[in-house]
């Protein structure tokens, strides 16, 4: 359920970067994004991407669950920061759901 609600997500971002054609760009890669974590969700990529970067570092096994964040944090603080700065130039309700929503995102 997770996984189709975190593409939900991307196919609303994708379809904001149609109707905010500055943000285009912006919004487009923020759905991409979002996209590979449904995929990850689905698929648990994070995992073999840590089990790899493990064996190519020549880390312990037990270490596998502590690198992947390294790849993951820093593309989910870019959609935080994306979708902050379309809420700041968004009308009022739309910037106060938005910012409402990230607040949940980081509880």
């Amino acid at each position: 359920m997770s996984s189709v609600t975190t593409f939900a997500a991307a196919v609303i971002a994708a379809a904001l970067a149609t109707l905010l054609p500055e943000q285009r760009a912006r919004l487009l890669i923020v759905a991409g994004v979002l996209a590979l974590f449904s995929l990850d969700d689905a698929i648990q990529l994070h995992e073999t991407l840590g089990e790899r970067a493990n064996a190519q570092l020549g880390l312990a096994d037990a270490l596998a669950h502590a690198t992947w964040p390294l790849v993951f944090l820093p593309l989910l603080a870019f959609v935080f920061v994306v979708l902050w700065q379309v809420a700041k130039n968004a009308a009022k309700p739309v910037r106060l759901i938005l910012r409402i929503g990230l607040g949940l995102l980081a509880l």
